[in-house]
C-alpha cells in the first residue's frame, strides 16, 4: 500500500512527493530494489522480504519514499514488531548520489519524526 505524504520544494526548486509504502508493496519492489542496488547481497534480500510483506505477521516495516520525476531520490526504512517490545529499528537510510545536497534526507526524516 502507498499513501501520499506531502508535496515538497527542495533547495534546488524541484518538486519531490514523499510518500509512505507499507508492505506488502509488491508493485513497489523493483523499483526500491533497484533504487537500493547498491547494498550487498545479505541486505537486498532482507529488503525484498520486508518489501513483499514477508515478516507483515510479526513486523510493521514502512519505506518513507522521495520521487522526483517519476524517479526515487531517496527512503528510509523503520520498523517494529507487532508483539510490544517497545523497540524500533530504523535504517536503510539512502539519497541517489546526483540528487544529494538537496535536503531530500531531512525532508524524509522530519515525515519519520511527525
Amino acid at each position: 500500500m502507498i499513501r501520499f505524504l506531502r508535496e515538497v520544494t527542495l533547495r534546488t526548486g524541484e518538486e519531490m512527493q514523499v510518500s509512505l509504502v507499507t508492505p506488502p508493496a509488491e508493485e513497489h519492489t523493483e523499483a526500491l530494489l533497484h533504487f537500493l542496488e547498491h547494498k550487498d547481497d545479505r541486505a537486498l534480500r532482507g529488503i525484498r522480504q520486508r518489501i513483499k510483506g514477508t515478516y507483515a505477521d510479526i513486523c510493521d516495516d514502512r519505506f518513507i519514499v522521495g520521487v522526483i520525476d517519476g524517479e526515487i531520490a531517496g527512503q528510509l526504512w523503520y520498523g517494529f514488531p507487532r508483539q510490544g517490545s517497545g523497540v524500533a529499528n530504523f535504517g536503510e537510510v539512502y539519497t541517489e548520489p546526483k540528487h544529494r545536497r538537496k535536503g531530500i534526507t531531512t525532508l524524509l526524516m522530519e515525515d519519520f519524526a511527525a
